[in-house]
């Protein structure tokens, strides 16, 4: 039973610090309010009147004159992006307003901060300085998502942040069991301890009575340390978890430096950016109703649908070749790629897509989180992707579109090229080459896969002359782009469907080259045949490095259920061991990084950019390849082929890249 205590005077803080110093580890908690000021993407305008005496309003988004029947927004799209800027809870600028303690025996709860000022309290900065020994000490700092703690704490500490050891309860539990669904700590207290909490109260608990409030801070901090002692047990008796624990914990500490240098971006470009793209989605939008011959909501599906697939006048009659899974007809980017050699309407509707996105997601949907030092934070995620990748929010910039779209005038990286350096620094650029496809040659022995990566060979021109039988040098652009595809569709358990809708070929060649790559390399799907049965047998995958994906619907009667377990028992050995490789890889090259006064800023699955000084690249470039390419498991290569990196120096992330 853990005693609740509230520490209320200095004389009991003193004493708190002396008792939890006997602990070689402890949980805590800190409770805060949001008091980051947003940006929003334009000056606020305010209502005037033409000289006609008409009443003219602006954009609350963008600033931008609202045309007629809009009262507050231009455009849907700044609406949406509207919707985005709220105060976020912030770890660098958040206040703190209680911290709890638990641990053997005992949980404490310091008040130093609640509005009610009638209630005794402690002044923040004192409980601060006591609690410092604590913190920055080699006791093990346990928590729920310890990684937003700790940097909101480290605001306090002229931005250090306390040292490991850490144990994320969260990250615990997502690798003994990947399959909950959610991992906050109200759901975990549920599954694990039976406890459910009278009330979760987020952010309102600052804004409750007293009482109310320190109760629920004590209750975070209780119910982490009992997950802890009930759950960290399991490491002692199985050697792999408890290999990626450490590996996890040793990534966090490499994440919480990157979040707290963020990425440097112009923040200029940003505001231009927006009615630039914003003037191209009118543009599009116009040209669209004018093909139409009527104004139509080109974010409602069924508007669309009626007018795609209606027959004339009402519509342009065009086949449905894709429905939804409720019967409707679908106006998905799969399903207008497939009619864009029918009429020219969706290529515009894909364009107006593309670009509506771009400007949402990547423009306005980014621009409330850059910082007053014209630096974007985003949080990276450790307990998301089943198969052990990084995910990335608040905002996702492992998203964000690297090159040319297809389906858009325009230019894909124009985002990137807002990630600058800043001045007297380049940015680096380093990522893997084909690293799923090295994986997928180590894993299945496949003699060609083997010998194109140990023979150092482009492995599409490979793939295309073994296909197309052709001597490699006279392999067609056309021939290694289908090779391409190929590659990266059938090593995971990919069908002919796929190559048409990705190289637009017939389905009968399709199929002609789904058969030849099999037969060219037949170790893939023998492999995979293999890992499904055992998947079967033992209900469970897992990474070179032990990390386990369970698939309890690989014994599913459900079809559908079974067949997508199939795929992640092929997909899961691939792409979690390649997710193993660059977790190694960041905490190798952080540790480089670290003697030049460089950055890791942003991690993208296998791609990292990093921020270095411009006298410092040429001595950093090399030991950086090292460290990525240099990866080990149990003393020897992880891999029998051998790893590569591709390496890039620019002014910002797209010319980098």
């Amino acid at each position: 039973m853990l005693i609740p205590r509230t520490v209320h005077t200095p004389e009991d803080l003193k004493q708190l610090v002396q008792d939890y110093s006997e602990f070689s580890e402890f949980s805590f908690d800190v409770e805060t309010h949001a008091t980051r000021h947003v940006r929003a993407l334009q000056k606020q305008r305010v209502l005037a009147r033409s000289r006609y005496g008409g009443r003219v309003a602006f954009c609350e988004s963008c600033g931008q004159r609202l045309p007629p029947r809009r009262m507050k927004f231009c455009s849907d799209v700044c609406q949406r992006a509207a919707g985005k800027d709220k105060p976020a809870l912030d770890p660098t600028t958040n206040r703190v307003w209680s911290i709890s303690l638990a641990g053997p025996g005992r949980s404490d709860v310091i008040p130093c901060g609640h509005p009610d000022t009638a209630q005794p309290q402690l002044h923040r900065s004192e409980v601060m300085q006591a609690l410092q020994p604590l913190f920055f000490s080699d006791r093990r700092k346990i928590n729920q998502n310890v990684g937003f703690d700790l940097l909101t704490i480290a605001k306090y500490y002229d931005g250090k942040i306390p040292p490991p050891p850490y144990g994320d309860v969260m990250t615990l539990i997502f690798i003994i069991n990947e399959n909950l669904g959610r991992y906050n700590l109200a759901s975990l207290a549920e599954h694990y301890l039976g406890y459910t909490y009278a009330e979760k109260l987020g952010e309102e608990a600052y804004r409750v009575e007293f009482e109310r409030a320190m109760n629920y801070s004590l209750t975070d901090a209780k119910m982490a340390w009992l997950l802890w002692w009930k759950m960290a047990p399991v490491l002692e008796d199985r050697p792999k978890l408890s290999w990626l624990f450490d590996l996890e914990m040793d990534v966090l500490r490499v994440l919480l430096h990157m979040r707290q240098h963020g990425a440097y971006v112009d923040y200029d470009g940003f505001q231009q950016l927006h009615p630039q793209l914003l003037d191209q989605l009118h543009m599009l939008e116009e040209e669209i109703h004018e093909m139409a011959g009527r104004e139509i909501n080109l974010n409602s599906t069924q508007q669309l649908g009626r007018w795609l697939y209606d027959k004339p006048p009402e519509g342009l009659g065009l086949p449905c070749l894709w429905y939804t899974e409720t019967g409707q007809r679908s106006t998905s980017a799969d399903a207008l790629k497939r009619l864009i050699k029918k009429h020219k309407a969706p290529q515009k509707i894909l364009s107006y897509k593309d670009v509506s996105k771009m400007l949402s997601t990547y423009v306005a949907g980014f621009f409330p989180h850059i910082d007053a030092d014209s630096r974007i934070r985003p949080s990276f995620n450790q307990a998301v992707a089943k198969t052990g990748r990084l995910s990335c929010s608040s905002p996702n910039a492992q998203n964000i579109p690297a090159r040319y779209r297809e389906n858009t005038e325009a230019e894909g990286d124009m985002v990137r090229r807002l990630f600058v350096a800043p001045p007297g620094k380049k940015l680096i650029v380093a990522d893997y080459s084909q690293i799923e496809l090295r994986v997928l040659a180590h894993q299945t022995k496949d003699r060609m896969l083997l010998y194109a990566y140990r023979e150092g060979l482009d492995l599409h021109t490979q793939t295309a002359s073994l296909i197309y039988k052709v001597p490699e040098d006279k392999v067609t652009t056309e021939q290694r782009a289908i090779a391409k595809n190929s590659n990266f569709n059938l090593s995971f358990e990919g069908g002919p469907g796929r190559i048409v809708e990705m190289s637009g070929i017939s389905k009968d060649e399709a199929q002609k080259v789904y058969n030849a790559w099999h037969a060219a390399y037949p170790g893939v799907k023998k492999w995979g045949s293999s890992v499904k049965r055992q998947c079967f047998t033992d209900g469970y995958v897992e990474t070179l490095y032990g990390r386990k994906r369970r698939l309890p619907d690989i014994k599913s009667s459900d079809n559908k259920l079974r067949s997508y377990a199939e795929r992640q028992a092929v997909n899961h050995p691939i792409q979690g061991t390649a997710a193993d490789i660059a977790k190694i890889a960041l905490i190798q090259v952080h540790e480089v990084l670290r003697l030049f006064n460089a950055s890791l800023v942003l991690q993208i699955h296998d791609e990292f950019v990093i921020e270095c000084e411009e006298d410092k690249v040429d001595e950093v470039l090399p030991l950086v390849r090292e460290a990525m390419e240099d990866i080990r498991l149990r003393g020897r290569p992880v891999l029998d082929v051998p790893l590569e990196v591709n390496i890039g120096i620019g002014n910002d992330w797209a010319a980098a890249k």
